[in-house]
């Protein structure tokens, strides 16, 4: 298994969430931070834990910084989280146990739940981490895509399903949600997405946006449904079997085994 962080400027936050890792009850395989340009101690700091391998993507974005560490890495399983994700002690067992039960033909991706760290006050933060995402994000992009989605800062794909979709995975992140758009793209190959609300986090990042960048992410929720607005609304909870007939990402003749 990997874990794949995307980071610009994270160096106030990226060490505590490579402290998490390093203190998983069942270490992951493989660690990649990709520092995307930064100006600040980002690098330097990735490249101060052994276990953590370093790239660069001088392109800017979160998605080119996504993609150049899920394509490098070498895991079956790969995990993506935020550099500012604290990941519980037992995330990597979680989402191990889970494509292990559920067999990597039957799920092609996986996330969870998370609270906001406020500091001194993490009943507050369970509270808003809650309201973000199990009332808010999920239940509101399941109905424009029909189907359960991930969060950025805390899922986990097959390798199968990612060879199956990044050809296709380069929307503009400026114009539309990157993990949404990974969500609809699995979604359209015939994969399924499941929820574990034991795969847990804590981040700082709902805490920390403007009300204008919240503003922002609302107005672009709808994007990544109409970028493949050819596609057939799918049920990626369903069964398999007695679904209609689909093609893979984007329109494309392969599709997740």
């Amino acid at each position: 298994m990997s874990i794949v962080i995307p980071a610009w400027n994270e160096q106030d936050y990226l060490g505590e969430c490579l402290e998490a890792i390093a203190a998983q009850t069942d270490p992951p395989d493989e660690v990649i931070v990709v520092d995307n340009g930064s100006t600040d101690a980002t690098g330097r700091i990735a490249a101060s834990y052994p276990f953590v391998t370093v790239l660069e993507e001088p392109i800017p974005g979160i998605v080119p910084a996504r993609n150049r560490g899920l394509n490098a890495a070498t895991g079956d399983v790969l995990g993506r989280i935020d550099a500012d994700s604290i990941i519980d002690p037992g995330w990597v067992a979680v989402v191990r146990a889970h494509f292990t039960r559920a067999g990597t033909d039957e799920v092609a991706g996986i996330t969870g739940s998370g609270d906001a760290l406020i500091d001194g006050h993490p009943a507050l933060g369970h509270l808003l981490g809650k309201a973000t995402l199990e009332y808010g994000y999920y239940p509101i992009s399941e109905i424009l895509t029909g189907g359960q989605v991930m969060v950025g800062c805390n899922m986990a794909i097959t390798r199968t399903a990612w060879e199956t979709i990044r050809e296709d995975a380069f929307p503009d992140h400026t114009k539309v949600h990157e993990d949404l758009d990974l969500s609809v793209l699995i979604h359209r190959a015939g994969g399924h997405i499941h929820h574990l609300p034991e795969m847990r986090i804590r981040t700082r990042r709902v805490e920390l946006e403007p009300p204008a960048k919240l503003w922002w992410r609302l107005r672009i929720w709808p994007n990544a449904v109409t970028r493949h607005q050819h596609a057939v609304r799918v049920d990626a909870m369903s069964e398999k079997h007695g679904q209609p007939e689909r093609t893979g990402a984007a329109g494309s003749d392969h599709a997740i085994a």
